[in-house]
């Protein structure tokens, strides 16, 4: 166990680096070895043409419901603000596995309203990281071995850390600075050949995000109108 914490380790040294000392040309010590090990063309999950994801948007009563257009991320580079996947300037394009998912996600208020757009995969195949996968590690240490056994808990422990990286919001006294990490874990895989990024929704338990690199591979088909009328909080000890 002690030897997997230490890859939980390596990544809070990783995020120090890049937050605080060098942004482009990181070390990335011990996780260097987990991410090279995975392999885009056969450890990706796969998504396809047609495939069905989605994405919300909301607005007041006394506003225009928004088209087919208006659903995707912003078209001018200059006005992309950053994001726990993407940093300024750069476009991806967000979206949710399920339709109940979005309304989570932006977090609306007592009536307003909330249009929910849906998007298909416009190409034949994506390669997309899944952070969220689950694996039988039962059946990979009978199946495969220790060796490929210890290397999938490896990656899981750290996949698990980018997904709860990624999942968290900017509280209003956080910096833009706490999205840098996972800026560059994304530009990382996305320079290795990947579509893409899935990973845990923060606000719905069973809700899964997707991120496409390239906001092109997917397209706004519908827009339907929703009214927010009752909104459920709840509390932890902090």
């Amino acid at each position: 166990m002690a030897e997997y914490q230490s890859y939980l380790q390596a990544w809070e040294s990783v995020k120090d680096e890049v937050k605080t000392k060098t942004r482009f040309f990181c070390d990335l010590g011990s996780i260097a070895d987990i991410l090279g090990e995975y392999d885009i063309d056969n450890d990706s999950l796969q998504i396809f043409k047609n495939d069905i994801f989605y994405r919300a948007r909301v607005h007041h009563q006394e506003e225009p419901a928004f088209q087919k257009e208006d659903m995707g991320c912003t078209k001018d580079p200059i006005l992309a603000t950053p994001g726990r996947a993407n940093p300024r300037g750069i476009r991806y394009l967000y979206l949710c596995s399920d339709d109940k998912t979005p309304f989570y996600e932006v977090r609306p208020y007592y009536l307003d309203r909330v249009d929910i757009g849906n998007f298909i995969i416009n190409e034949n195949t994506l390669k997309i990281v899944d952070f969220t996968e689950k694996v039988n590690l039962f059946k990979v240490f009978y199946d495969e071995g220790e060796d490929i056994f210890k290397q999938k808990v490896k990656r899981r422990v750290l996949f698990d850390a980018f997904s709860s990286d990624l999942s968290k919001p900017l509280r209003s006294f956080d910096s833009e600075l706490e999205y840098i990490p996972t800026q560059y874990i994304c530009e990382y895989f996305k320079d290795s050949g990947a579509d893409g990024i899935m990973f845990k929704s923060s606000v719905r338990k069973t809700g899964k995000n997707l991120v496409l690199f390239y906001p092109e591979k997917a397209e706004c088909v519908d827009v339907r109108p929703y009214e927010v009328d009752s909104i459920t909080i709840e509390s932890r000890d902090a």
